[in-house]
């Protein structure tokens, strides 16, 4: 599994607010949105990563697709040869009319529901690290 710390983007009482938060990786929703049009569960894709010989569970998978943890440049190849695509599929689409610098500031911010509470914050939070008790088939 990575040997990266879990580092929320935010303390909480800044991401209750709805705040932007600057994230750790940049590929996560698109390796979230490669996983859904093949319809591959989390635990799927897990396997498939593990048959091509990198170390990752289904929770480090979702830290992934959460923006939670950086991801390092030789992940990157494991999830392009996994999902069978071109290594520049593995990132978001980049509008070239605009100034990278911003482009790339956008892409590392986040905006949270204004209407997560701390409550709820707290109680997904806890859910995550919960031992898991069922299996995806």
């Amino acid at each position: 599994m990575g040997s990266h710390p879990v580092i929320p983007c935010a303390p909480l009482s800044r991401w209750a607010k709805g705040e932007r938060m600057k994230c750790q990786n940049m590929i996560g929703p698109q390796v979230r949105r490669l996983r859904y049009q093949r319809g591959w569960s989390q635990e799927k894709l897990a396997e498939k990563l593990q048959l091509l010989g990198w170390d990752i569970g289904r929770v480090s998978l979702a830290k992934i697709e959460s923006r939670l943890v950086h991801v390092e440049e030789y992940e990157l190849l494991y999830f392009a040869r996994a999902f069978n695509v071109r290594l520049d599929e593995v990132f978001p689409p980049i509008d070239t009319g605009r100034q990278l610098r911003e482009v790339v500031a956008e892409l590392m911010q986040r905006r949270t529901s204004s209407k997560a509470s701390p409550e709820k914050v707290i109680a997904v939070g806890k859910i995550a690290r919960a031992p898991r008790r069922w299996s995806d088939s």
